[in-house]
């Protein structure tokens, strides 16, 4: 690994604009999916307008379908009949400024924002791309943040502080039958594993304006799970209780940074579900959360292509006991000695 990686991470933030999520997701009527391993074509077909992934392509019409966009600002993925899953940090309110007092009472609502509690629309996009007709806004019922995210309120990063998962559940009022359910898989992943990235998200850079952030095609790219680290070199400032935190709770996968081969995360590719490889069986083992960064190489280098993704870990033996807690919301799941 290189020697002039830093630590430079960000969470894959939601629109700083309160749209409601991301696009009204269309659903395929039909969709079901392949029972062939995953092809990703190189998607000529669909112009590259905007959309999801640095360096990803097009998925194939029956690929993977459970996944959505949701509003301007996240992707997810239909775990249950009524629940949809993604990132804590794409429906928690915002910290409080370190420099600033907090306000009485933080944080409001169990953490959840405004436009995620009970009665708030949110736009699903379910087609390929969010012009597609397959999109509609749903009603919430219950948005559900992991409890260790708010562990500690004023920790400005709640993952190096606690390790703290970066995922959350969203249960709707209506039935979705034309997007399919994929499960969450409870058994421990392990570095070697073959997976795919998806989402919704932007195509070239992170350091864009968010506020301009517009969900475009659903995209994906195959990868492989990396040893946690890799994501840091001598003398960086992450500390050994650090990274193990990280490997406890977090999957890692190498970003277009290192290999033009790999796809790296973008806005609005957050809270997209990390996927074996299985088309024909879809299974979620992670959600798009974190990244890092290699330093700017000089005046010609714009920056903002990630040198590694955080995948926040669904399986029972994740830190903070995340796989019981998705069990006991009613998500999906297999593995584990649970399911089947």
């Amino acid at each position: 690994m290189s020697q002039h990686i830093s630590l430079h991470t960000h969470r894959l933030r939601a629109a700083a604009s309160c749209h409601a999520v991301a696009s009204a997701v269309a659903l395929l009527a039909g969709c079901a999916v392949t029972s062939e391993a995953v092809d990703l074509d190189d998607g000529d077909a669909l112009a590259s307008r905007h959309g999801a992934l640095i360096g990803g392509r097009p998925v194939d019409p029956d690929q993977f379908r459970s996944t959505v966009g949701i509003g301007d600002a996240c992707t997810a993925a239909k775990v249950g009949a009524r629940l949809f899953l993604t990132a804590a940090h794409c429906v928690a309110v915002g910290r409080p400024n370190r420099s600033m007092p907090p306000p009485e009472g933080f944080p409001p609502n169990a953490g959840v924002r405004e436009d995620y509690l009970p009665g708030a629309p949110l736009l699903f996009f379910w087609g390929l791309d969010a012009d597609d007709a397959e999109q509609a806004a749903f009603t919430i019922v219950q948005t559900s943040i992991h409890p260790s995210w708010w562990q500690c309120p004023l920790c400005q990063d709640p993952i190096l502080s606690s390790g703290a998962a970066d995922i959350a559940l969203i249960e709707i009022a209506e039935e979705t039958p034309d997007i399919p359910e994929a499960r969450l898989e409870l058994d421990t992943i392990t570095p070697g594993a073959q997976v795919v990235k998806v989402g919704w998200g932007c195509e070239e850079r992170t350091n864009i304006d968010a506020d301009t952030l517009e969900l475009g095609r659903f995209k994906a790219e195959a990868a492989s799970v990396i040893v946690a680290s890799e994501i840091r070199h001598d003398n960086s400032p992450m500390s050994d209780e650090q990274l193990a935190l990280v490997d406890a709770s977090y999957l890692v996968t190498a970003g277009h940074a290192q290999d033009p081969a790999n796809a790296s995360l973008c806005l609005g590719d957050s809270g997209g579900p990390l996927y074996l490889a299985d088309a024909s069986d879809p299974r979620i083992v992670g959600v798009n959360s974190n990244y890092t960064f290699m330093p700017l190489q000089g005046p010609e280098d714009l920056g903002g292509v990630s040198w590694t993704d955080w995948h926040t870990r669904t399986s029972l033996g994740a830190l903070h006991g995340v796989g019981q807690w998705l069990i006991d919301l009613g998500a999906n799941t297999v593995g584990g000695g649970v399911g089947g």
